[in-house]
């Protein structure tokens, strides 16, 4: 079963090594949301600008008891998936991402804990959602570990 069967594009965020800043399209899975005032667009592959609306925060809560915090998220509402910048996840969770041809690792950099581990699947990296997450309180899991 893959993962575009077993979750809806909502429920992943997509590991992405070139994105600036995380981005979703649906601005609910967000909290302390600002308009975002300045006239830029966002540039996806074919080149097409995607308007900026908003700016907010939220976070993925991961298996153990570490979650994941997302500050600055763009709301982006013509983004078909969730991206998960991954200069800013290092950046603001003070992690590691570990990657190798079929899976990642997220980890702690102080205590050395693992948080989250990844299958790549259809050559993405992604972090699946728990099908019961609600409004910025997800769960995050792999089926498999890391080898």
């Amino acid at each position: 079963m893959t993962a575009q069967s077993s979750y809806s594009p909502e429920q992943v965020w997509i590991a992405d090594t070139c994105a600036s800043h995380h981005m979703v399209g649906n601005a609910s899975h967000l909290r302390n949301v600002t308009s975002y005032d300045v006239t830029e667009n966002f540039t996806v592959g074919n080149r097409e600008g995607l308007e900026i609306l908003n700016l907010g925060t939220t976070f993925i809560s991961c298996a153990n008891p570490r979650s994941l915090s997302l500050p600055y998220v763009f709301h982006v509402p013509k983004l078909k998936a969730n991206l998960l910048s991954v200069h800013q996840l290092c950046k603001d969770n003070n992690c590691l991402i570990s990657i190798d041809a079929s899976s990642f690792c997220i980890q702690d950099k102080l205590t050395k804990q693992i948080v989250f581990q990844g299958k790549r699947n259809q050559g993405l990296y992604q972090i699946h959602l728990a099908a019961s997450s609600v409004l910025n309180h997800a769960s995050c899991f792999s089926s498999a570990p890391v080898a």
